[in-house]
């Protein structure tokens, strides 16, 4: 088996939306959200997911496509002579199984030919994914026998499911996202929280991992949906770090469930928040709670057991984001 390494971009908005609901929920109007039109990257909705149990989801695709370079997908990559050394991709997708190490990843690529190179270049180097190439679309997989094979299955076979359906949990939070905000989403997803994944991602990380599995137990998070905006289209993505992140000038909002009545946060959520050293802050008419943790501003505000959280470099852009999620509650 060939080894592949997990892009590291790939758990720049999972781990974003694990940090924000967690981070959220342990700071954070008895009042349900009102379910709306959110705007969602072109497809988010009408795409379909793999027929096996997806715990995190990623969705990326903008106006234009993006450049990737091979080195982002292949651990130890080697260029090689009179093949590409990066693929333009206009829309991937990210799936995560029962455990982090549990992924798949669909690659569209505008250039069939182009991508046929990338293909054999894939095969020339170590790698621990699997790969299908189904016409411009380079499907790759690996994980545990079980999940990879069922999902190596599904993608052969074309076997699909709805997200509304499926996800139906998931995709409520997805509705509760802005209907309006400054600049275009890039990116969207989710994450499911359940005591598989997170017994899995102790295991797999024992600090780190022990850590996000408290919280979401203490806190009774399952589900997180999440979208990522941007001012202006990216060129191109070597990986998904915060320097690119503060470079962008992106923005993150979050939408997440507590297990909890609304009530009974309304009655913790400013002790709490104190407690993990949150200040309130006043946007527009309402109070919200602000951190700045690792140079990105975070604002957090519950409608009753949802909670909104928008992350970004800028500290004007997290308000006017966390404005945007609270629009319509």
């Amino acid at each position: 088996m060939k080894r592949h390494s997990v892009p590291r971009f790939v758990w720049m908005a999972l781990a974003t939306c694990v940090l924000g609901a967690t981070l959220a929920l342990t700071a954070a109007c008895s009042v349900a959200p009102k379910v709306g039109n959110p705007v969602l990257p072109a497809g988010f909705r009408e795409t379909p997911l793999p027929d096996v149990d997806i715990k995190g989801y990623l969705y990326f695709r903008q106006e234009q496509p993006v450049v990737i370079p091979l080195k982002a997908l292949v651990e130890n990559y080697t260029p090689l002579p009179g093949y590409p050394t990066e693929v333009v991709v206009s829309r991937l997708r990210v799936w995560v199984g029962p455990g982090p190490k549990d992924v798949g990843m669909s690659l569209e690529v505008a250039d069939a030919r182009a991508l046929d190179l990338a293909a054999q270049v894939l095969e020339k180097q170590e790698t621990k994914f699997e790969h299908i190439q189904q016409g411009n679309v380079l499907l790759l997989y690996k994980g545990e026998a079980d999940w990879s094979q069922a999902l190596k299955s599904a993608l052969a076979e074309g076997r699909t499911v709805r997200l509304e359906e499926r996800y139906g949990d998931a995709w409520e939070m997805a509705t509760l996202l802005p209907e309006r905000v400054e600049g275009t989403p890039i990116a969207a997803g989710f994450g499911s929280l359940d005591d598989e994944f997170m017994g899995n991602l102790e295991a797999e990380y024992p600090g780190p991992g022990g850590d996000v599995k408290r919280y979401a137990g203490a806190t009774r998070v399952k589900n997180a949906a999440f979208a990522l905006y941007a001012r202006n289209p990216v060129q191109r993505v070597e990986q998904f770090s915060q320097d690119l992140v503060k470079r962008q000038g992106w923005g993150v909002v979050l939408a997440a469930r507590s297990g909890y009545p609304g009530f009974l946060i309304n009655m913790m959520f400013g002790r709490a928040a104190s407690g993990a050293g949150l200040t309130k802050r006043t946007v527009g008419e309402r109070d919200v709670y602000y951190a700045e943790t690792q140079e990105m501003h975070l604002m957090v505000k519950n409608v009753g057991s949802v909670f909104f959280v928008a992350l970004s470099p800028d500290e004007p852009r997290a308000q006017a984001l966390i404005a945007s999620a609270l629009e319509n509650s």
